[in-house]
């Protein structure tokens, strides 16, 4: 039996509460050396307000005032912040296809429906124009093309076709590149 005044010993009771980590961009007492984060706690959590808002990394960065260089290297360096950007960009896009598909209910607005049918499967839904090459029927017409090339020429023709072809290349390195 417990004596009168004795503090009780249950080990069923309360655990202390631990006092929450103090902020690193915040706390006067940090003492991490080196330099600050560009991007404080309350300009990430800014940013992801933006994003969840619709705004694009870019126009976002730019609104919290640096450069979107910086919150791509930020994202790239913090997995935790790179989470909640990613989170709040697939929230926007969740709650962008869910009005979509909402409008799309209404025959009124049946065009909707077919925008999002053709970005989502526009193989299947988007019409080819007339003489229209997806990049792997060039590719594949390309490698045709080549061997057959390679199968009606002589060796010594191909060595010339080779020659030129090298010619060229390099008249197309040392041609002024346009923007």
């Amino acid at each position: 039996m417990n004596a009168p005044n004795a503090p009780a010993t249950d080990p069923t009771g309360p655990l202390p509460v631990a006092a929450p980590a103090p902020d690193p961009d915040t706390d006067p007492q940090n003492t991490r050396t080196g330099r600050p984060p560009v991007l404080g706690t309350n300009q990430r959590k800014r940013l992801v307000a933006l994003i969840n808002a619709g705004c694009s990394r870019r126009a976002a960065a730019r609104r919290i005032g640096c450069s979107p260089a910086t919150v791509t290297q930020t994202i790239a360096r913090d997995r935790e912040f790179a989470d909640e950007v990613a989170q709040a960009e697939s929230n926007l896009e969740v709650q962008l296809l869910q009005s979509l598909r909402n409008a799309a209910q209404d025959p009124r607005y049946w065009r909707a429906a077919g925008w999002l049918l053709e970005r989502k499967y526009p193989i299947d839904y988007i019409p080819n124009p007339p003489r229209h090459y997806s990049a792997v029927q060039v590719v594949e017409l390309f490698t045709a093309t080549l061997e057959t090339i390679r199968r009606e020429i002589t060796p010594e023709q191909r060595r010339a076709v080779i020659e030129r072809l090298g010619d060229l290349l390099c008249q197309l390195e040392e041609s002024p590149r346009r923007k």
